[in-house]
């Protein structure tokens, strides 16, 4: 069976086990000829001989792309004789499936890194470095105890003006000019804007109407309050030119009451990110408002507590996330 609408190109052999499958619901089923073995076909279609050949038959084709049976009909490709191909696919069934146990593997380590980098930022973030401090009750369900010389606050009266975003009319792009930074930037970045994902380059003219309402500023920080990436957040470590479109709410942060950094750590903290999908609503995807956002509320240790720990995150984070990388 093999996938030929939306997510093209999922290939499974079906078991011997009883089940069933609508073939109008994007699959395809192919069944070869006695002297064909359906495993060796199998790894043919997942390989790179037959998408290569794919792609370059649809290249410049516009519409939504189909997998069609006919395109079956139109791909040579060298068969060896029945035997060979069986042997052929039993060494990558077992190749195959070391690399993929690796694989999995590999992914298990990193989910547990991002795991314990999400629990060291909220740890950090609400109970601070020194454990031996006395604790108070914040009476916010979601936070718990914090230590005692800690306040909470809505994040509204720690931020230099009120949370703002870009503009919200659509403009036409460029293949150069102004970057022109939207959701995917800020999700592909990993807690900065990442330019190789920005949405394209806008005109002199409309970054002048953009900067009448924000200009972006370095510290600034990014929250994504709109689409399946809501409440990803990025800080602008920049003093490039560009501008940001509607997708994303601008924080801030008042210097004189808190870092910008230790904010940034605290918008990514499970307790935070609890009240972003508390607040958030659903239309055609979810969404939260900047005014909800204002009210949402965070930690507050004294600022020199705030650059402790903020010097403390980057270095761990810096560690996590080399792990992860490797």
């Amino acid at each position: 069976l093999i996938t030929k609408d939306g997510t093209i190109g999922k290939v499974a052999i079906v078991s011997d086990m009883p089940g069933e499958t609508s073939l109008n619901s994007g699959v395809l089923r192919i069944m070869p000829i006695e002297g064909y073995s359906r495993r060796f076909l199998y790894w043919v279609i997942k390989s790179e001989e037959f998408w290569n050949w794919f792609n370059f038959k649809n290249a410049g084709n516009s519409t939504i792309i189909h997998l069609y049976q006919g395109d079956f009909a139109e791909f040579l490709y060298a068969f060896p004789d029945y035997d060979e191909q069986e042997a052929i696919a039993d060494f990558l069934d077992e190749h195959c499936g070391k690399l993929d146990s690796i694989i999995a593997d590999l992914e298990k380590q990193i989910d547990t890194l991002k795991a314990y980098k999400k629990s060291l930022i909220t740890e950090s973030v609400i109970e601070g470095l020194d454990k031996t401090v006395p604790m108070k009750d914040s009476e916010i369900e979601w936070i718990g105890y914090i230590p005692e010389h800690w306040e909470t606050n809505r994040i509204l009266y720690l931020l230099e003006q009120p949370i703002t975003d870009g503009p919200h009319t659509t403009p036409e792009m460029q293949d150069t000019g102004i970057p022109f930074v939207s959701a995917e930037a800020v999700s592909c970045g990993n807690g900065r804007i990442d330019f190789d994902h920005i949405w394209g380059y806008i005109s002199e003219e409309f970054y002048k109407e953009c900067c009448k309402k924000y200009v972006p500023r370095r510290d600034d920080i990014y929250m994504i309050k709109s689409g399946a990436t809501t409440g990803r957040v990025a800080i602008v470590d920049t003093d490039e030119i560009f501008t940001i479109w509607s997708p994303l709410a601008v924080f801030r942060c008042n210097k004189e009451l808190v870092l910008p950094k230790f904010i940034f750590y605290s918008l990514q903290a499970d307790f935070f990110q609890m009240q972003v999908q508390l607040g958030w609503t659903y239309g055609t995807q979810q969404n939260i408002g900047m005014r909800t956002l204002e009210h949402l509320k965070i930690c507050v240790p004294p600022i020199e507590e705030q650059i402790e720990i903020s010097t403390y995150l980057d270095k761990k984070i810096k560690q996590i996330d080399e792990l992860s990388e490797n």
